[in-house]
């Protein structure tokens, strides 16, 4: 059973995780850039910018693609490749 963000703990085969995961890394976006660039004299200056999530208006980086990013890493694919 793998725990998905708002729909819960499903049995779905490996194949269609992935398709939910990249549905999710495509529709889940900030609604502006993160971070902003203020001018301080001469001198950049980066300062936070709060943006929230197009598809669920939850603080960026969302709960559903933090856990996407993660399905995705190459590390988890590998992890779930190896025979145990």
């Amino acid at each position: 059973m793998i725990g998905i963000p708002r729909v819960g703990y499903v049995e779905w085969p490996e194949a269609e995780i992935d398709a939910h995961a990249i549905l999710v890394d495509r529709t889940h976006r900030p609604d502006k850039s993160p971070v902003v660039i203020r001018w301080w004299g001469i001198f950049p200056w980066p300062a936070r910018q709060a943006s929230c999530c197009v598809s669920c208006a939850q603080d960026w980086p969302c709960p559903e693609m933090r856990w996407a990013e993660e399905w995705l890493s190459s590390s988890r694919r590998y992890l779930r490749r190896v025979p145990e």
